[in-house]
């Protein structure tokens, strides 16, 4: 967006009327010259005027009532210190989202910026060993040490094989062509093995299709052609005659299969 040229007054005019005070004695434009600003609640700081003229509303403007200022680096150096982190040597501060590199008090290396650092400012290492002595483990240790016990080993496999056989039942081919045949279906593929092998089924229509006998008895699916019909006949039975119907029926059902 491309701003118009103001003159120092209209300037210090437009920000005056927000409630804040113009502190620097000239402008030149609204792009790459930073103003000195004050803002209603006394924090003095540097933008742009057409950074201020983007603020949505009277105080976004203000880094330091927005919540995005620079945090000075004494602060920074101060926290590092509370906590007993000092910095590599090379390192430095640049901003709050700048990786630097540290050394804790007990000489372990860590890199983290601040924003994480003041979330975080135990040492990860530090924390381990601390964890380890108090006898508390990641979870993945503790799963390794339990399956590296035989006992349970041998009581989960019983576990599984009681899931395993109450989810899924063998079923032979006689049961399952005798379970299609009760719901008038015909069970066409001489291989079967168990509920997850793909069969391919006609329905009582006479259109072929493939599915497991898992999703046919668990799932309860069934022919889709014959689905699609279904729901053609729900779409169009609103707005035809019981014949035109029929004859959409025969269409449908006349196809080839795919």
């Amino acid at each position: 967006m491309k701003y118009k040229k103001y003159t120092y007054l209209e300037v210090k005019e437009i920000i005056e009327k927000q409630g804040y005070t113009v502190l620097s004695k000239e402008y030149l434009n609204c792009y790459k010259q930073k103003l000195k600003l004050l803002c209603p609640k006394g924090h003095l700081y540097l933008t742009t005027f057409v950074n201020f003229l983007d603020g949505k509303n009277p105080g976004t403007s203000c880094s330091t009532c927005y919540g995005n200022a620079k945090i000075p680096k004494e602060v920074v150096l101060a926290h590092l210190v509370k906590h007993g982190y000092t910095l590599e040597p090379g390192s430095e501060y640049v901003n709050s989202q700048t990786s630097m590199l540290l050394k804790c008090s007990a000489g372990h290396s860590r890199s983290s910026d601040f924003c994480n650092l003041r979330n975080n400012p135990e040492c990860p290492i530090c924390r381990k060993i601390d964890r380890e002595a108090k006898g508390i483990h990641p979870r993945s240790i503790i799963a390794k040490k339990l399956w590296e016990n035989p006992a349970h080993v041998a009581k989960m496999k019983k576990v599984y094989a009681t899931r395993k056989k109450s989810s899924f039942p063998h079923y032979t081919r006689e049961v399952v062509k005798g379970y299609l045949e009760a719901e008038g279906y015909k069970l066409l593929s001489e291989a079967y093995r168990i509920v997850s092998d793909q069969i391919e089924v006609e329905c009582p229509v006479g259109h072929k299709f493939w599915t497991t006998f898992g999703e046919f008895y668990y799932s309860g699916e069934r022919c889709d052609k014959c689905y699609h019909i279904r729901r053609s006949i729900e779409q169009t039975g609103k707005h035809h005659s019981p014949e035109r119907i029929a004859k959409i029926l025969a269409s449908l059902c006349a196809r080839p299969n795919g």
